[in-house]
């Protein structure tokens, strides 16, 4: 299933697969809808993969602040 995988806006700076990423999100990205100030935003970075029938997600992230 990892090979299903696509990104949606790709980052500059990512590796790993669907069990493990590694990755650095790029500047002033962000996913808003009806904002107070009327402006949509769709530069926000999502690892999509099409599904079907029962499922369950898993996952675990760990974040640090950049250098």
């Amino acid at each position: 299933m990892a090979g299903a995988f696509r990104w949606h806006n790709e980052l500059a700076v990512w590796q790993g697969d669907a069990a493990r990423l590694s990755l650095k999100t790029d500047a002033e990205t962000d996913f808003r809808q009806e904002t107070f100030y009327g402006f949509h935003r769709d530069s926000g970075h999502a690892y999509l993969a099409p599904i079907s029938g029962d499922f369950t997600v898993r996952s675990a992230f760990r974040a640090a602040d950049a250098p």
